[in-house]
């Protein structure tokens, strides 16, 4: 993709995520409903193929394509919609695996349906027993023509509204994750899942993160990706999901920057007992909004490092190359993990106490970039950045 190529596809972000996604925003946090319109529009501006292959008429901005396209966009769409950009991150995350994963007529058939119909994927993989991926306990039994899947989702963002759900199950009788893990497609019309309504979060509130049960659900070979353990022959995925996470967590943060800037400017009184008769004037205001602004900008420029690192190692497949995409990648979400939580904290020091009215929902960022930096807690990046910086080991390709 040309550097002209990529300002198209953020100039129809940025026109999508502001004139479109943002106005309704507010509405499916309060309700807690799924943003289906915001799709649709998705759709229309042609950025659900932004992760299709272009030579099945895509943009090829994902895994296995351009990165530096992709990011971008999350962030543009996560400044008006913090729900409506994870499920666009997931649903470019599955666009990747099938083209690297899934057959020939696998691609045409899924990518045909997004490019035509506005189909989304899902990744369906966490589960009750807790965030481990490798303590899998959905199972996939083989059988004639196909695997017959039994077991719990959790956490399934877009479920039920999705297309395609991808779900991940482990072979029975095959303890090792990286032999028997499966990829599996099932869609939500199928009677051998049920779908069950059970997220109430405090945020990301329109992302139908649910559950899903799966009983003797048979799903034919033509709709699982090339079979038991091929996930883990790839080494790009899961640095392709922190840095779609970092920027989203700065893109929330970018949305609760823009209100702020316009709220003390056009609402704003200066502080109590100062002499200053316009608030952008009060050099505290001026203090904090300069702190959100670096924090902002310096989260921003480590997701396009990321982009640009994940590319480089992508193009080259170099194991140098690819560690110092992991430790920039992983850089990234830590630190906007801490920015998006300073940002939209600070928001309401410098907005004050008028905007903590309901009418606001001013809490919406707060909200979305606390309940989703929570996703793969944090921590787990430190210590993973920590080791591979010491030299405890060499990266390690995960399933995260």
């Amino acid at each position: 993709m040309t550097q002209s190529e990529r300002e198209d596809v953020l100039s129809r972000a940025r026109a999508v995520a502001h004139e479109k996604i943002a106005p309704r925003a507010d509405k499916h946090d309060r309700e807690g409903s799924f943003p289906s319109e915001n799709f649709e529009d998705l759709h229309r501006a042609g950025l659900l193929g932004l992760p299709i292959p272009a030579r099945y008429g895509g943009l090829g901005g994902r895994i296995g394509g351009d990165h530096l396209s992709f990011y971008p966009t999350v962030h543009e769409i996560a400044r008006a919609c913090g729900s409506t950009a994870l499920i666009y991150g997931h649903h470019a995350y599955v666009a990747g695996l099938v083209a690297q994963l899934g057959s020939e007529k696998q691609q045409q058939r899924y990518f045909d349906r997004v490019l035509k119909d506005g189909a989304l994927f899902a990744s369906i993989g966490s589960e009750p027993a807790g965030g481990n991926p490798a303590a899998m306990g959905t199972t996939a039994r083989r059988v004639a023509g196909g695997y017959v899947l039994n077991g719990r989702k959790r956490f399934g963002s877009g479920m039920g509204y999705a297309t395609f759900h991808m779900i991940w199950a482990q072979l029975e009788d095959e303890a090792n994750l990286e032999k028997g893990l499966l990829l599996a497609f099932v869609e939500p019309g199928n009677p051998q899942i049920k779908i069950i309504r059970d997220w109430n979060s405090m945020g990301m509130r329109a992302t139908a993160t649910d559950s899903m049960e799966l009983t003797d659900c048979f799903v034919p070979d033509e709709d699982v990706l090339e079979g038991p353990g091929a996930y883990f022959r790839l080494t790009i995925p899961g640095l392709f999901f922190h840095t779609e996470f970092a920027a989203n967590f700065t893109g929330v943060a970018s949305g609760a920057f823009d209100f702020a800037l316009k709220y003390v400017r056009e609402q704003a009184r200066p502080w109590m007992g100062s002499e200053i008769k316009r608030a952008i004037d009060d050099p505290y205001l001026q203090y904090r909004f300069g702190e959100m602004y670096s924090l902002r900008e310096a989260a921003l420029s480590l997701v396009n490092r990321a982009a640009a690192a994940i590319q480089r190692a992508q193009d080259s497949g170099e194991a140098a190359d690819i560690e110092e995409a992991a430790k920039v990648s992983w850089s990234a979400k830590i630190f906007a993990t801490e920015a998006s939580g300073q940002i939209t904290n600070t928001v309401f020091q410098v907005c004050g106490a008028r905007s903590t009215r309901a009418k606001y929902n001013l809490d919406r960022f707060w909200r979305d970039a606390r309940t989703f930096t929570l996703h793969d807690p944090v921590d787990g990046r430190r210590q993973a950045l920590g080791a591979v910086v010491l030299g405890a080991h060499p990266y390690r390709a995960s399933i995260i």
